[in-house]
């Protein structure tokens, strides 16, 4: 949970994700260098994608289990959130995409703690992971296009938007029923294998989302994916 401590899994997992360090940081994670008669060599035999491939493949089970069984608490720090994120991009399994899924799922076993769909960073880690499984177009506004392409070449037959939708299907507007839930929803909406269920689903609701869009952002973002 710590945000200096985190990135060293996102410099094993994620080095090109450029978002995660700052310039500074950038130049010290460069490979260590010396000069020879008159080039520059690095000191490593390892090309540093090679070397860190080879410590991620050795730390996947850790890495997995630590969010699997850490879900919830990871998901609501910024920090633990991006480690999961590229957890499961760079691991994708069925498991920790219904892990994830199940974190939404209210209990009621009397602590008052913020619904996983109306956390603050819990949210957007759910509609975020939604749409890395979207066309480019229909995100290029809401990620960087390099986040988006780096995402897309890691697809599997692994879906966490199918994983969603099968737990939410028939219920989506419960989901919907609050600003944040709505643009999970309105992520949901984008995904292709998902599109039609869910415009399908919310059709007969689409006056009551066209009233809330004039006051809200969720809404309106849902609305405008829904056409």
């Amino acid at each position: 949970l710590s945000d200096s401590a985190s990135r060293l899994f996102l410099l094993i997992l994620a080095a090109e994700e450029s978002s995660y360090f700052d310039p500074f940081e950038l130049t010290l994670l460069e490979p260590a260098t010396i000069t020879e008669g008159n080039e520059t060599v690095s000191t490593s035999k390892k090309e540093p994608a090679a070397r860190r491939k080879q410590i991620a493949e050795y730390l996947r089970k850790s890495l997995c289990d630590l969010c699997l069984w850490h879900t919830d608490e990871l998901m609501r720090s910024k920090s633990g959130a991006r480690v999961v994120r590229e957890v499961y991009h760079s691991f994708p399994s069925s498991e920790l995409a219904d892990a994830i899924v199940e974190t939404t799922v209210v209990t009621s076993s009397g602590e008052k703690v913020t619904p996983m769909l109306e956390d603050p960073v819990g949210h957007l880690f759910i509609k975020n992971l939604l749409l890395a499984e979207a066309p480019l177009d229909k995100v290029k506004t809401l990620m960087s296009v390099d986040t988006f392409k780096r995402h897309n070449a890691m697809k599997t037959e692994v879906s966490f938007a199918k994983a969603f939708h099968e737990k939410y299907d028939g219920k989506l507007m419960d989901v919907a029923s609050s600003n944040r839930g709505a643009f999970i929803v309105s992520a949901l909406a984008v995904v292709d294998t998902c599109r039609s269920d869910v415009k399908k689903e919310l059709k007969v609701n689409m006056s009551k989302l066209e009233q809330l869009a004039k006051e809200k952002k969720g809404f309106e973002a849902l609305c405008a994916a829904l056409k």
